[in-house]
């Protein structure tokens, strides 16, 4: 009833009341998972729906905890991080740190190359995620040694990016794999033996990447937050990784 009148602090002092008196109260610790929820209490909020579920299981108290865990994640990372989905269009420290965090169990396939030098990136947020998937091959640095965080993502890169980490899944999926390599596709606007077609295919093919309406595939449009995001999270479907690391879009 305190809850249903938004006497939140009442009905809290009240659950804690009723836990305490009842540590077997499995309602009362999910409730109050509820509560800290809404206040922003994420790490308590774990904590008594974790209690609740050690009492009795329940796949609505379940889903709210991983939830809650997937906010507290992304609380975790830096602002930066969090305001990608918004962007307008990615640089490509933005690109490395999305696949850094969104893909990591995919990045540890293979052999990772600690021989990777580059110059320009000592100070930038995503210093560590470069690092990782520069090692591993998905992005690499230029001839220069640099990286160029701060430069715009365009779809052609993406597509290199995406090809390098589906080749990868194609390891383990040599038959589903083998539908996306032999596809040979027509876009409007690359033709087969411009640098960026393999790539292009090869990430439209998977289903990673979207062809316009005219079947243009548009290698030098920038790329917005929301499309890099929508790319990899198909990416981690296609994976199977979608909930090693699912820190995207939760508020």
């Amino acid at each position: 009833m305190e809850r249903q009148k938004g006497q939140d602090e009442a009905a809290l002092g009240d659950l804690r009341k009723a836990a305490d008196l009842d540590p077997s109260d499995a309602a009362s610790l999910a409730q109050i998972g509820d509560l800290l929820a809404v206040r922003g209490d994420l790490d308590g909020s774990i904590k008594a729906y974790s209690s609740s579920l050690a009492i009795e299981w329940h796949a609505d108290i379940d889903a709210k905890l991983e939830r809650v865990r997937a906010r507290a994640e992304l609380a975790r990372l830096p602002e930066e991080y969090r305001a990608i989905e918004q962007a307008p269009q990615i640089t490509r420290a933005d690109l490395a740190a999305l696949i850094g965090i969104r893909l990591a169990p995919l990045l540890q396939t293979g052999r990772p190359s600690n021989a990777v030098v580059i110059t320009d990136i000592r100070n930038n947020w995503a210093a560590n995620w470069i690092l990782t998937v520069a090692r591993a091959g998905v992005m690499e640095p230029f001839a220069n040694h640099t990286f160029q965080p701060r430069a715009i993502v365009r779809r052609a890169d993406l597509a290199q990016a995406l090809g390098r980490l589906l080749t990868r899944i194609a390891a383990a999926s040599p038959a589903q794999a083998k539908v996306w390599q032999s596809s040979r596709l027509r876009f409007a606007d690359v033709p087969s033996g411009h640098l960026a077609y393999p790539a292009a295919s090869l990430a439209v093919a998977s289903g990673v990447m979207k062809v316009g309406a005219d079947n243009s595939f548009q290698p030098s449009a920038p790329v917005s937050g929301a499309d890099a995001m929508e790319a990899i999270a198909r990416v981690e479907t296609l994976a199977g990784t979608s909930g090693t690391a699912n820190t995207k879009g939760q508020r």
